[in-house]
């Protein structure tokens, strides 16, 4: 029954969100809080619901080319949005970037421990340092790219231990299984039990943008486009903000 009314519905209005249809959002984890609290806000301005879909952006990219349904993606990454449209799995003038971050070390709040650069990563048996898996999640490929590059990869290799997202690596130095963790600023900015010790020089990675696009899809194409205008609008931008995004610019 719920298959022949979804049909019916496609056929009649194939563009709107019918009978209440929620409009379901793949995001980034580091995106979580800001993107729950907006949702509220888009609910209330066009009655719509919004259900999310978090993790790494390169496993959420494979869902979405795998068949996952889908409206809206956002990534930590632009590599992740332009695999999708060279499937034209993703609307290209729906594209945009909106959002820019940093990386920082995070420790235990207890830890006295003092950085001037990457060179003062001091680990020892028994010692973890949790990043994003650059398999499944762009932080990683950040943190990857800032410790080649810093000329201390090999020297920390030993003790990378790879996290399913940002959250979860940030989650290891928590709950006392890594003494370290690179991630995005954001999310340290009001974790518990753990203070940011160095931030990154932001020319050791590429430059961290969040890119977005409308799924192409037969179901909530117009509420996919308002959602994505909502996350451009002034009022949006303050909420970003205050989780500790800035607005990308190019």
């Amino acid at each position: 029954m719920l298959g022949l009314f979804l049909t019916a519905c496609i056929i009649a209005q194939p563009s709107v969100s019918c009978a209440g249809e929620p409009l379901v959002v793949f995001a980034a984890t580091s995106l979580s809080d800001a993107l729950k609290e907006l949702a509220v806000d888009f609910k209330k301005e066009y009655k719509v619901d919004v259900v999310f879909n978090f993790g790494g952006s390169s496993a959420l990219r494979l869902q979405i080319e795998n068949g996952s349904p889908a409206n809206v993606f956002l990534a930590a990454d632009k590599k992740s949005v332009n695999a999708l449209l060279s499937k034209n799995l993703v609307d290209g003038k729906s594209v945009v970037d909106l959002l820019s971050n940093r990386l920082v070390i995070v420790a235990a709040a207890k830890d006295t421990d003092k950085f001037t650069s990457l060179y003062d990563i001091t680990l020892t048996k028994g010692d973890h340092l949790a990043i994003a898996d650059p398999k499944t999640a762009p932080a990683g490929v950040y943190a990857t790219q800032a410790l080649t590059k810093a000329d201390v990869y090999k020297k920390v290799e030993p003790y990378l231990v790879p996290a399913m997202d940002v959250r979860a690596a940030l989650a290891l130095v928590q709950s006392g299984n890594a003494k370290y963790a690179i991630v995005y600023a954001t999310d340290a900015l009001k974790a518990q039990d753990v203070k940011q010790v160095y931030v990154i020089p932001g020319q050791l990675y590429e430059p961290i943008v969040y890119s977005a696009a409308v799924i192409k899809n037969e179901m909530n194409i117009v509420p996919a486009r308002n959602f994505l205008s909502f996350l451009q609008a002034e009022h949006s931008k303050m909420v970003f903000k205050k989780y500790g995004f800035q607005p990308f610019k190019s």
